[in-house]
């Protein structure tokens, strides 16, 4: 009689884990997509709150010829016993997704209260919004914060408004501002370009020897000054982040030094109200980071001067990447600095304290 093995019922050990570790990575997996899917979620919320308080908002307007002197979130909207809005939507907790400000919508009437503006923050683009920080004037559509809505932008140089492909030297850096003061490249002495860099953002490259990029016109009411930076380890004496012909206000320090120095750099930029990623710091303490690029950030107390990148007087240089220079003729505000500050870490990745 022929007998036939056969196999008991059950799993081996091998098969259990090959499925404890399946079930594992679908585990992760839904995780992750349950938070991607939430983020979206409130993302969307938020677009449609503010679409809300707009509409309320000029109701109120239609009705009374004038905007609201203030909104408060979980509060009614309301005037002369008519409701608008009942309440007033708070931001999605947490209201700090992504990199976004941990506060809710802002509110901000303008002079005699016949416009105003509101300023949200999405960590994902939503309907018809980028990630980063939007904000809707009177009653113009939402759009993108960007800081060229700030008064009495001087110059604005961005990397990401280049055009160029890896390592081609930079001959024009166009300004943003408006105001076409480019940053000019010498013939045999230019800059050059880098792809994905910081952020899968391009930088514009000064190799500390002979790279100088000349203003238009010089600059001599600068007020406040906004950088998006990284130092090069190597040749970094004096190393000025801003520099002149003639001139010498944004001096460095000698190697290995802070971002100014206190024996040359301008009176006005050693006394001024200096941030370094966010936190308030002694102008003249600012240090130079070779690891990580930096938001620095300078509020002078008097007008100074520049008139080109990469070289002071001809005597000292500057070796490193700049992504973003932003420079206003006024000091601007603790609103539209907080604006900038998470423009700039949106758009970097960058973390920076108090948002």
């Amino acid at each position: 009689m022929q007998h036939f093995l056969k196999r008991q019922s059950g799993f081996t050990l091998v098969e259990v884990l090959i499925v404890v570790v399946i079930v594992g990575i679908l585990a992760t997996f839904a995780t992750v997509t349950l938070k991607s899917s939430r983020l979206k979620s409130r993302d969307v919320q938020r677009v449609a709150y503010i679409n809300q308080i707009n509409t309320a908002l000029e109701l109120y307007f239609l009705k009374n010829g004038f905007y609201p002197t203030a909104i408060t979130a979980g509060q009614a909207l309301s005037y002369n016993g008519v409701k608008y809005l009942d309440p007033v939507p708070y931001n999605p907790s947490p209201k700090n997704d992504g990199n976004c400000p941990n506060r809710d919508f802002v509110y901000t009437p303008a002079a005699n209260n016949t416009t105003y503006s509101l300023t949200f923050c999405l960590s994902n683009a939503a309907g018809n919004f980028n990630k980063g920080l939007s904000t809707c004037n009177g009653s113009a559509t939402c759009k993108d914060w960007l800081p060229n809505q700030v008064a009495g932008m001087l110059l604005w140089l961005k990397a990401d408004s280049i055009t160029l492909n890896n390592d081609d030297a930079i001959s024009v850096w166009y300004d943003s501002s408006g105001n076409a003061n480019h940053a000019i490249g010498l013939s045999t002495a230019r800059p050059l370009f880098k792809t994905n860099v910081v952020n899968s953002k391009p930088v514009v490259r000064f190799d500390g020897s002979n790279d100088v990029m000349n203003f238009t016109s010089a600059l001599s009411t600068i007020r406040t000054a906004i950088f998006v930076i990284k130092y090069t380890t190597g040749y970094l004496n004096y190393a000025p982040i801003l520099g002149h012909a003639s001139l010498y206000d944004w001096h460095g320090a000698p190697i290995d030094g802070n971002i100014v120095w206190t024996a040359y750099s301008n009176a006005y930029v050693q006394a001024a109200t200096a941030y370094n990623n966010g936190t308030l710091t002694v102008a003249t303490s600012i240090p130079r980071d070779i690891t990580n690029f930096q938001v620095v950030e300078f509020l002078t107390t008097g007008n100074v001067n520049a008139g080109r990148l990469g070289n002071d007087r001809g005597g000292s240089w500057f070796k490193g990447d700049y992504a973003e220079v932003i420079i206003y003729n006024n000091v601007i505000s603790e609103a539209d600095r907080k604006n900038i500050e998470a423009y700039l870490s949106n758009k970097y990745g960058i973390t920076v304290s108090g948002l």
